[in-house]
């Protein structure tokens, strides 16, 4: 399942509202990506229509997913006892 952190009008209590969703869904596997601009993209050239969270407020948003990622990560090494591999890339 694919997460786009920082969609337009998006704040911090959505992404806590879309990672409770995500628990409940229980998918096998979740990618994380930053909302980004591509320069043809019509969201590019009509921008002032789209308002975006802050850099500080998608670094919050990120910091909070990366901790609800390694708690869910914890929580499925207990509970199958199996090693889990994941990684996070720092941009």
């Amino acid at each position: 399942m694919d997460m786009i952190v920082g969609l337009p009008g998006e704040n911090i209590e959505d992404i806590k509202d879309t990672l409770n969703n995500f628990e409940k869904l229980a998918p096998e596997n979740i990618t994380v990506h930053a909302l980004s601009f591509k320069r043809a993209s019509q969201m590019t050239k009509q921008r002032s229509r789209y308002p975006v969270a802050s850099g500080r407020e998608a670094e919050q948003m990120l910091e909070i997913t990366k901790e609800w990622m390694k708690k869910i990560i914890t929580f499925l090494i207990i509970y199958t006892g199996k090693k889990i591999f994941w990684q996070i890339w720092k941009i």
